[in-house]
């Protein structure tokens, strides 16, 4: 890689708040999301394991995939040694790897990768714990070591043990990651098995039954959370959340780009500033408008 871009500036404000667990809202039988003022994670400049540091969208249409997100998120696409980067600004938000589609319903799918200091070891932890291994390490050139397993529910996720430096824990800039999501026919049973992968603590939602935080040296890393029991059908899955400064103005933009939402807006979860929608390609992603707790509670 060349120019300003000639090493991955991977994110420095994305994917960890720093607060205590109590001080957070869930969205009822779906959604839980961080209502936490991002903090400063210090002046380290080592790795974070069990941090979401990189993500990958899988697709059947490369250029499908890139006509809606690029215009959706002001991003921009650049090949990189062979391998496709999504930027924003200088800022690479993740990967994109075109496969043949076998299965006509197969849908593209975000994957999100898990900081690991040593993957050789997780995978055969991962392997100890009933994970399938769906992606053997591959290696990419200024990344890192990369692989892919589905846990015993079939919830698709990525380790990777990074060339360089994680990304520290800021805000999230527009258009960039902010946080995620698993959402799990038995939450509590993931959230075991989480812990156990990334050596997180687990918190539970005192408000909503079935949701959970994962945390990691004082860091809200991931939420986990169970699909509602009138949902038999529903397939386990991690989805990513994007930053964005306007929830209804993003939904009009992914809809005339051929988007569907998923999941609208509800006042009554997290004040009408949280979605989900599905691109044309059929990858889901989270959008999410962040704002601060309000001091001395939630809102």
């Amino acid at each position: 890689m060349s120019g300003g871009r000639g090493r991955y500036r991977r994110c420095e404000r994305r994917w960890g708040w720093r607060n205590k667990p109590a001080q957070w809202c869930g969205w009822g039988l779906s959604l839980a999301v961080l209502l936490f003022t991002a903090a400063h994670a210090g002046a380290d400049d080592g790795r974070l394991p069990g941090k979401f540091v990189w993500t990958e969208l899988v697709t059947y249409d490369m250029s499908l995939s890139e006509k809606f997100y690029g215009p959706l998120f002001d991003w921009d696409f650049e090949d990189h040694d062979g391998y496709r980067v999504a930027w924003r600004g200088d800022e690479a938000i993740g990967g994109l790897v075109h496969r043949l589609r076998k299965d006509p319903t197969a849908k593209s799918r975000w994957i999100a990768y898990m900081s690991v200091m040593d993957i050789a070891t997780v995978k055969t932890s991962l392997v100890a714990l009933d994970a399938h291994m769906i992606g053997d390490s591959r290696q990419i050139s200024g990344l890192g070591e990369l692989a892919i397993f589905a846990d015993d529910e079939g919830a698709i996720f990525g380790i990777i043990d990074t060339a360089g430096p994680d990304p520290a824990d800021y805000l999230a800039d527009i258009g960039t990651w902010i946080w995620i999501q698993l959402f799990s026919r038995d939450a509590e049973r993931a959230s075991r098995f989480y812990e156990r992968v990334g050596g997180y603590q687990r918190f539970d939602n005192p408000r909503t039954p079935g949701a959970y935080l994962l945390y990691r040296e004082g860091y809200a890393r991931a939420a986990l959370s169970t699909f509602a029991p009138s949902d038999p059908d529903a397939v386990s899955n991690w989805v990513p959340f994007l930053r964005v400064a306007d929830i209804a103005a993003t939904l009009e933009k992914s809809t005339a780009l051929g988007g569907k939402t998923l999941v609208a807006p509800n006042p009554d979860l997290y004040d009408g500033r949280v979605a989900m929608i599905e691109a044309p390609d059929g990858s889901a992603v989270g959008i999410l408008v962040w704002a601060p707790l309000p001091e001395g509670g939630a809102p």
